[in-house]
């Protein structure tokens, strides 16, 4: 089985993946993947009922009682990830490899909307003690001085991490695929010196779906013009993910 073509309905499916913007090269890639997991001993197609609902070109429907994947164009399209839930009674983990804390977009005037400024944004209505950053290697000393004064939660290493994860029961990953080194991940707008390894990133997620309930996984910023290998390492990020979801 495979993803694409929706093979199973929504009303049928365990997990649903969708998107707004999205590059439908990750699909291609997941596509590509064996669905047999070796390290976790799970075939994933076989195992799991999951519908493509496609791409939104406004907020998309959430399906509150699926496991959902949404694939956006850049960060900003978390925002509209997160609101469609209706509720801020969650914890959010921010994977990236900027703090996306910004006022307003830089070399512009009174842009408030960006992928630079999206986290700012989301604070606007959702709580901070709800939102964990994690793999931050780059901001503006604005910024930096936001994140102090603000007290928000930044995780350096895995156990920072898991302590933070204690405070709430549920949890949604918003993973910017910049959070990997350019080796991993070249086709990005933004690349990073000194990122995680992708064997680092399955490590810290294992972890995570281990330790807590993830009900959401969001993955943004691949540019990808083809299946390359931004976005074969997406699409087995996802694929981790549905599979730690679902292999107990």
């Amino acid at each position: 089985m495979k993803v694409e073509g929706a093979v199973y309905t929504l009303e049928d499916s365990q997990a649903v993946i969708t998107g707004l913007g999205r590059n439908e090269n990750i699909i291609k890639s997941l596509n590509n993947l064996e669905g047999y997991d070796i390290d976790e001993d799970f075939d994933l197609f076989k195992s799991v009922r999951i519908h493509d609902a496609g791409d939104f070109n406004s907020i998309p429907s959430t399906n509150k009682n699926k496991f959902n994947i949404f694939i956006g164009k850049n960060h900003l399209s978390t925002y509209s990830f997160i609101k469609s839930f209706n509720s801020t009674d969650f914890g959010v983990v921010w994977f990236d490899a900027h703090s996306d804390l910004k006022e307003q977009h830089p070399g512009t005037f009174g842009v408030a909307m960006s992928n630079t400024t999206v986290l700012r944004r989301l604070l606007d209505f959702f709580p901070k003690e709800n939102i964990v950053l994690f793999g931050i290697r780059s901001c503006s000393k604005e910024e930096a001085n936001f994140i102090k004064n603000n007290n928000l939660k930044v995780a350096y290493d895995e156990e920072q991490l898991k302590e933070f994860l204690k405070t709430k029961s549920k949890w949604y990953l918003s993973i910017d695929i910049d959070i990997l080194d350019p080796v991993f991940a070249p086709e990005v707008d933004y690349p990073e010196p000194d990122g995680y390894s992708h064997f680092e990133i399955i490590e810290v997620l294992k972890s995570i779906f281990e330790s807590t309930d993830v009900f959401a996984v969001d993955m943004v910023e691949v540019m990808s013009k083809s299946p390359d290998l931004t976005s074969l390492h997406a699409s087995k990020i996802i694929h981790k993910c549905l599979t730690f979801k679902f292999k107990d």
